[in-house]
């Protein structure tokens, strides 16, 4: 992986490495495994939805492996999200998937492209 494309995107490449006690290829595969998660369509779908539960749901999710993986401007935006449907806003949150859905592809595109 190229750390200065991950670093551009906004993650903390040295935070999460740190909490994978230092080991890049296993915290590699689990920032590749992030885009595996189902989390993120389903979360898009839930907000389309209305259904404030179950996007709540998945935007806790989101903002949980997020944090872990220090995804540090994916995570920023989650955690809004995640108090907005906490208090049952889901008109507030179409923004912000918009929004969070950019950040999304940036962060993807920097951890899937090939070196």
């Amino acid at each position: 992986m190229n750390i200065e494309k991950l670093k551009e995107a906004g993650i903390d490449y040295e935070a999460g490495l740190k909490r994978f006690a230092n080991k890049s290829a296993l915290y590699e595969k689990y920032l590749t495994k992030f885009f595996l998660d189902t989390s993120f369509a389903d979360l898009g779908t839930y907000i389309a939805e209305k259904n404030t539960m179950e996007a709540f749901k998945c935007a806790h999710t989101l903002k949980g492996l997020s944090g872990n993986l220090s995804i540090t401007s994916f995570y920023k935006l989650i955690s809004v999200m995640v108090e907005e449907l906490r208090n049952s806003n889901v008109e507030s949150v179409d923004e912000m998937y918009d929004q969070l859905a950019k950040i999304y592809d940036s962060v993807r595109v920097s951890v899937l492209e090939p070196v």
